[in-house]
Parts: C-alpha cells; structure tokens; sequence
C-alpha cells in the first residue's frame, strides 16, 4: 500500500512538473514582433532570440518573393526579460541587418522595419497601439500607409481615378499614417491604391485589391498596413501587413 501511494505521489509530482514546464514554456511567447524586410539586396533573413551561432536547428527563415503578406514575418519573442534579437542575411549570416536587447511586456506587439541596402540599414522600431478592431457586423476594414523608401524625399497616395494625394500627401521616409476606415461590404470589391513620388509625381507602385484574387480580395473585418519600400536601382514594390 505505501508502494502504490509513493508511486501514485510520485506520478503526480511529475505531471505538476511537467504541466508547471509546458505552462512556463507558452508564458514565454505572449508578445509578438513582426519583422518587415524592405533591404533591396536581402531576399531572405534569418533571425534568432539568443546569443547562441546561428545553425540550421536553431534559427528560422523567410523569403519574401511569394506575392502575399511578402517581406514580412511575425513571430512569439520571450516577456518578462531582456532578449537578444539578432538578424541577419540569410545566405550569409556573418551579413548582420540589426542587432540590439530588448524587454517585452505581455500583450506586446512590435513592428520592426529594415531599409536600406548593404551596409547602410536603417532600422524603426515601432510599439503598436491603438490598432483598430472591427466585428462582423462592421463590414469595414482599416488601413494606414508607411514609407520605408530611403532615396524618395515623400510619397503620395490616392485611390486609382482621384486627385494625387486623395488618401495620403507627403509622407516622408519612415512615416507612418494613421489607420483610415474604408468600407468593405461585398458591392466594394475594388480598391486599386496608387503610391507616387511627391515631387514628380511619377507613378512608382499599386496594391490593388481584386475580387478575381482570393489572395488580394477586400479584407472585411481587417485592419493592414501597406508599406512601399525599394530603391531607384531596384525598384519599388507595396507589401501588407495584416494585425
């Protein structure tokens, strides 16, 4: 009998354990980063949360040519402590992008954007908050607009048929809009923004969003981000970004 209750307490202890270190383990990843590549000459990072080399089981990695939700990632980061972020070029990871230390809260979520070329990266790092949350009954969706283009001195955005500017007028390198409200029911299946350089007016990018594209249909409910990036050399491309 003291056998079967030692063992029995045994047991216990051990599920309490276990279900105390899977607890922990998911308690670590309660913030979220998205990582949002505009480098015109890195197809592909990889990242890590550690201060341990970068090895095939240890770090993770993206491209961003499959023409949805491209050049961005999101990923769970450790709370609670400081946590090494390291990224870096993923054909080369002795190329590193961005480097630093940083402390996530629980509910955190971040958005860290990467321009430039080469050497020359710029990095902005930014807290969201106060993203917009639509219900089903809203038939809306929410959008703002980002300018991580380094060589453009700003940007105009409007709707294809109205005024230049109609929806954003000069926003300058890493600017970011505020999120503006666009209906979304199923009669508002086409919106086609067009992103200009705000000096010569010329026509650099379009995100179109298309009801014959599953992939690029009106998001209902959704709030997004439309990010142009790019160099004259490289040219320029308009990526999204779903929260």
């Amino acid at each position: 009998m003291k056998k079967f209750i030692f063992i029995t307490l045994s047991f216990c202890m051990l599920a309490l354990a276990s279900c105390k270190k899977d607890k922990q383990e998911l308690s670590d990843y309660q913030a979220n980063l998205t990582i949002v590549n505009g480098i015109a000459d890195k197809d592909g990072l990889v990242w890590k949360f550690s201060e341990k080399e970068f090895t095939l089981d240890q770090f993770r990695s993206y491209y961003f040519n499959n023409g949805y939700f491209d050049s961005e990632q999101t990923v769970g980061v450790p709370i609670n402590k400081t946590v090494p972020i390291t990224i870096a070029d993923y054909n080369d990871t002795t190329q590193i992008v961005y480097k630093a230390k940083k402390e996530f809260k629980s509910g955190d979520l971040y958005t860290l954007y990467l321009s430039g070329q080469g050497l020359a990266i710029d990095t902005l790092m930014v807290k969201e908050s106060d993203i917009p949350y639509h219900s089903y009954r809203d038939s809306m969706m929410s959008v703002r607009f980002v300018n991580i283009a380094s060589e453009l001195e700003s940007i105009n955005v409007n709707l294809a048929g109205k005024p230049l500017g109609s929806e954003v007028t000069n926003l300058k390198y890493q600017g970011i809009t505020t999120f503006k409200t666009y209906p979304a029911k199923i009669k508002d299946t086409r919106y086609s923004f067009e992103f200009h350089d705000s000096v010569t007016g010329e026509l650099l990018g379009v995100y179109q969003f298309d009801p014959n594209n599953f992939n690029y249909r009106v998001p209902r409910f959704k709030t997004l981000s439309l990010i142009f990036k790019g160099l004259k050399d490289w040219g320029f491309r308009v990526v999204r970004v779903d929260y």
